[in-house]
């Protein structure tokens, strides 16, 4: 039973770590397409990108941004 549950936590931790790197990519490729917005819209790419983006915020859970 306790191989398993340090299996478990390492896991939880392994994808901790891998949310945590998606989670700042994201934040870059979303300033991006912010800042593609503000200098020009290109056909409108940038900014159905963003909303496309930002739809999927709904389906979080809301968490606490200070434990990242």
């Amino acid at each position: 039973m306790t191989d398993i549950l340090e299996s478990l936590v390492l896991e939880i931790n392994t994808l901790k770590k891998q949310n945590n790197v998606i989670s700042k990519k994201l934040s870059v490729a979303i300033e991006g397409l912010e800042v593609l917005l503000s200098d020009g819209n290109i056909n409108g790419i940038p900014q159905k990108t963003l909303e496309e983006i930002k739809s999927f915020d709904k389906d979080l859970p809301q968490e606490d941004k200070s434990s990242n």
